[in-house]
């Protein structure tokens, strides 16, 4: 009795993988996995991610520190200290996809940052407002990529 259930069964499966529509339906399904395929190449190699990097460089005659604060929330204060003569990457934003020139900030506040105080000498603390876009140096590396550079000099304190 077993043996003609398993014969059954064979056949059954035999007549559905014989039958046209199987074979339509198996070649449907390769088109559009590889219709699939094909459609996240193409989204994921053309849509670069961009981003900004800040930095700062000390042209005055000491070293200097800058505490700062980024303004997404995730980072506490952070302290750097620079020798005469020393750049340093602050931090970097990640824009997504896109172009960094569309993206450029153009308004009257660097907005990568919620505080930056920057001292000489442990003593002289920085009179200009070093958050202000006026301070920062823009450079455009590539269409993906933009530097910020702030640049502290002595007339800064």
């Amino acid at each position: 009795m077993f043996g003609g259930i398993g014969y059954i069964w064979f056949v059954v499966f035999l007549k559905i993988e014989n039958c046209n529509c199987y074979s339509k339906m198996k070649a449907l399904r390769n088109k559009y996995s590889i219709l699939i395929i094909f459609a996240s190449l193409i989204f994921t190699s053309c849509r670069k991610h961009s981003s900004f990097e800040y930095q700062a460089k000390n042209l005055s005659d000491a070293n200097i520190k800058i505490m700062f604060k980024t303004s997404n929330g995730t980072s506490s204060d952070q302290t750097l200290i620079l020798g005469v003569g020393e750049t340093i990457s602050m931090y970097k934003e990640d824009l997504g996809a896109g172009r960094v020139g569309s993206s450029e900030k153009k308004g009257e506040y660097i907005g990568a940052f919620s505080k930056i105080e920057i001292t000489k000498n442990n003593t002289l603390t920085g009179k200009k407002d070093f958050l202000k876009t006026a301070s920062w140096d823009y450079e455009e590396m590539n269409p993906h990529f933009g530097i910020y550079t702030l640049k502290i000099t002595n007339s800064d304190f």
